[in-house]
């Protein structure tokens, strides 16, 4: 699967953006909210190309956005499984 990854960021908040991962599914776009030691909050647009099983358990959907409420660990976990890349 060929990805292409692009970091939009926020005049506002320089460490929150959007992220568009693009492959052979839809294209996944990914906004970054804020972050912490913990890793990045983040609002994952299209959730229904994921199983519940690729869902971390901090989490819970919010149509159309899926959105991490805790950051954590698994969160980078997760979103290197899709090929996100987050700059602290």
């Amino acid at each position: 699967m060929t990805r292409s990854n692009r970091m939009d960021a926020d005049p506002e908040n320089p460490r929150a953006g959007e992220l568009f991962i693009a492959g052979s599914r839809p294209a996944l776009k990914v906004r970054v909210l804020s972050f912490s030691d913990e890793g990045p909050e983040i609002e994952v647009d299209s959730p229904l190309l994921l199983s519940p099983g690729e869902l971390p358990r901090q989490c819970h959907l919010r149509a159309p956005l899926m959105k991490i409420d805790r950051p954590c660990r698994t969160v980078w976990r997760w979103g290197r499984r899709f090929g996100l890349s987050f700059a602290a």
